[in-house]
């Protein structure tokens, strides 16, 4: 007896590989991911502007990135004794203008010199209602908890949303006419838009974000918010909040996207850095004793073999756990 929709996700044409750089941009459910296939060695770059919801903020970010201009003080905003960037998460505010610039625009040229080299470009948007300041109709990436009255609240269509990433995906082609495009759906539900809503938004997003993978060459769609939604398909892999998903939910998606979005030699590598992993995170009962000490000479040689082979690879934090550093 089945309990569980069968689901396999069909691999792309290319894959990704060690040697392959990742850029990850999009909901917190892309920070996620992107920070897990960091801990397994990949070459990741997420989010320089912090978490982005809306799919057109995702198109202005970047934009952002390829024009070469910096963030500016028309950016910002002074609320409760901290300033905020409109176009960042709450993560780069500060007490002086100058530090949430600095934090910033380094993290944007950061991101500039990643991108010009990246191999793989993930995109996830979230939610198709966005947030517009009266005073000026820019759409915010947050609105930092200012009062309500001071923005509008809409609902993008399809062609607003497909229109914009189309225009911001051929710049990014012209700086880096080599690199490929995944698009997936967060899955994570936004009920301050109620259930209702919600829906309604992720339909609007999914409808563009097919429309996008049908029009530009070399992309491919990953199903995460349908395996969420239709294979685990309960409130338990959700954290308390019942939006998010949970930390069992994420490994569950993210092993899905390794087994179908990676390269057979990848997998292997994979398998042995996992290992390896495993390994600096055993706890042993006696540091000084002979047999900890032989396992930890038999990692290390491990971490020499792959090294000699993959000498892009940064094991440093775990060579100072089996050289007792």
């Amino acid at each position: 007896m089945d309990f569980m929709l069968p689901f396999e996700v069909a691999p792309p044409e290319k894959r990704c590989s060690y040697q392959h750089r990742i850029f990850f941009l999009g909901s917190c459910f892309s920070t996620d991911i992107a920070a897990r296939m960091q801990a397994l060695k990949f070459s990741v770059f997420s989010n320089p502007t912090g978490i982005v919801y809306h799919p057109r903020k995702i198109a202005d970010v970047l934009r952002k990135i390829v024009d070469g201009s910096n963030y500016s003080e028309q950016d910002l905003v002074a609320h409760n004794g901290l300033f905020h960037s409109w176009e960042h998460h709450s993560e780069f505010s500060e007490g002086e203008s100058g530090l949430v610039l600095q934090k910033a625009n380094h993290r944007l040229e950061a991101a500039r010199q990643f991108l010009t080299h990246t191999d793989f470009l993930i995109l996830s948007p979230a939610t198709a209602f966005g947030y517009y300041l009266k005073e000026d109709r820019r759409l915010v990436a947050n609105c930092h908890k200012l009062p309500a009255a001071l923005f509008d609240k809409q609902l993008s269509d399809v062609a607003e949303i497909t229109d914009s990433l189309t225009l911001s995906i051929a710049l990014v082609k012209e700086l880096n006419p080599d690199i490929r495009l995944i698009f997936t759906v967060s899955p994570v539900k936004h009920l301050r838009d109620g259930v209702v809503a919600n829906n309604l938004s992720k339909a609007i997003v999914i409808q563009a974000v097919h429309k996008l993978v049908s029009s530009v060459e070399e992309s491919w769609y990953f199903p995460s918010f349908e395996i969420l939604n239709d294979v685990l398909r309960d409130y338990r892999f959700y954290k308390n909040d019942f939006a998010h998903p949970s930390d069992t939910a994420v490994s569950y998606i993210l092993e899905k996207f390794l087994t179908a979005f990676i390269s057979d030699e990848a997998k292997t590598l994979l398998a042995e850095i996992r290992d390896i992993r495993l390994a600096a995170a055993h706890k042993p009962m006696n540091m000084m004793a002979d047999a900890h000490r032989k396992f930890c000479e038999a990692q290390l040689h491990k971490i020499a073999k792959i090294e000699s082979l993959n000498p892009f690879l940064d094991f440093s934090e775990e060579k100072s756990v089996f050289t007792g550093g």
